[in-house]
């Protein structure tokens, strides 16, 4: 149970730091004062963005791991938001939480090559800073 909140509030800190990163990325792109190649980069950040929050839809049961329990050794589904539980006999234990749970996966993949172009952003325009002063 420890792992399932630890993945959880990993999540959870990845979906905020991905909504900063947006605002950083937009930050960024305005100010005048982006890295070279910056709109290719962030083409290729969305698309690259899509394609893992799309992509972890259906690869939902990979991005599993197993866990012990009383009756047997059985397998949690879903990184990092919980989706589905499959016990020792393979019976799938899904329910309402099972859509909200996927649609938040698809959201925090989506935001992890944002995160990485935030930092790149944020970096480069540091260092020029550091650079003209």
């Amino acid at each position: 149970m420890t792992l399932i909140v630890v993945f959880a509030v990993t999540g959870l800190i990845g979906l905020v730091a991905g909504v900063f990163a947006l605002r950083c990325i937009l930050r960024v792109q305005r100010s005048g004062e982006a890295p070279p190649h910056w709109r290719r980069l962030r083409w290729a950040t969305l698309v690259f963005g899509v394609l893992l929050g799309i992509g972890s839809w259906p690869l939902t049961y990979w991005m599993g791991y197993p866990i012990t329990t009383p009756e047997g050794p059985c397998r949690i589904v879903g990184l990092p938001f919980f989706v589905a539980f499959f016990d020792n006999a393979g019976r799938d234990y899904v329910g309402p939480i099972t859509f909200w749970g996927c649609v938040a996966n698809a959201a925090f993949w989506f935001m992890v090559p944002h995160m990485i172009a935030a930092l790149y952003g944020a970096r480069w325009q540091r260092r020029r800073s550091q650079v003209i002063a």
